[in-house]
């Protein structure tokens, strides 16, 4: 489905969402599904307003059958703490409206069937995206926390895998259910929701890491200044592996080692994504060091 533009920020849906609505008027939870989309409002525009108080960036709003996904501009983050507090803003305004609303309405006495589920949509919106597996907020949190040691495209490639793994266990947990007689296909939507939306992260890792470098040219050459950052790599890593270990937040220096750990050659990230363009994504570091090979 073709995004459409809303404020600078790509919006597209998900195909899965098609079938959310026919599903819940047969199951007749129209009013549930309601309730969850102002629910999903109020969480998402908490991550907006955290990212637009840390200067960061949102490039893309993904809508899914179990909420939505803002993708952030990784070279617009000044640090990768900035983007644990992002994705903790969700969670935590959905607790925040979980307890407010039971405290409110235990205070007026109010039992109404909507006022329950509008407490535990708002509590299950909290729970389920502290799971630390991408695309959830939990996965955002865990790829912050390893991104200042591993860099932005390697903390995503791990917290994708975790999300595919995970994904796939709340699937098998669905079918499970179906093969008990005790059928819930929530469960499997969500997992089947977190394996597909995983993978489409996997597949963004290397575009968002040249996106990267092709951006922090540009802003070097306007006058930004970036610390460099060196990195030892074997000299038989591809470019494709290569890239996706680099630091966002750095400029980054490649120095090539053999086998025994002596240096062979250095290549900067403009010389990689030269090389990437001329001889494809699976030459190999030492490849881009040699006379045959070596960029002019």
């Amino acid at each position: 489905m073709k995004p459409i533009q809303l404020g600078g920020i790509a919006v597209k849906c998900n195909p899965l969402v098609v079938f959310v609505i026919p599903t819940a008027a047969v199951f007749g939870l129209l009013d549930v599904l309601l309730l969850s989309v102002i629910s999903l409002g109020i969480h998402e525009f908490a991550h907006l307003i955290f990212a637009k108080r840390l200067g960061v960036r949102v490039i893309e709003l993904e809508i899914l059958p179990i909420g939505c996904v803002a993708r952030i501009d990784p070279d617009s983050l000044a640090i990768s703490r900035d983007e644990l507090f992002i994705a903790l803003a969700g969670p935590i305004s959905s607790l925040s409206m979980g307890i407010t609303l039971y405290a409110v309405f235990g205070i007026l006495e109010i039992e109404a069937k909507t006022a329950t589920q509008l407490i535990g949509i708002n509590l299950i919106l909290c729970f389920i995206n502290l799971i630390p597996a991408l695309p959830l907020d939990g996965g955002r949190v865990l790829r912050s926390l390893i991104a200042s040691r591993t860099g932005y495209s390697s903390a995503t490639k791990l917290s994708s895998y975790l999300g595919v793994f995970i994904g796939i266990c709340i699937s098998a947990l669905g079918i499970y259910t179906v093969i008990t007689d005790k059928a819930n296909i929530t469960i499997f939507v969500v997992g089947l929701t977190i394996v597909l939306s995983a993978l489409s992260e996997l597949k963004s890792v290397s575009s968002t890491s040249i996106k990267a470098i092709t951006m922090r040219a540009a802003k070097i050459y306007s006058g930004r200044h970036y610390r460099t950052l060196t990195t030892a790599m074997k000299s038989s890593t591809r470019a494709h592996d290569a890239i996706v270990l680099l630091s966002s937040s750095h400029y980054n220096v490649i120095c090539v080692v053999d086998d025994d750990m002596k240096r062979i050659g250095e290549i900067d990230e403009g010389r990689l994504l030269e090389g990437i363009s001329k001889y494809g994504s699976n030459v190999t570091l030492k490849e881009l060091c040699v006379d045959r090979y070596r960029l002019r």
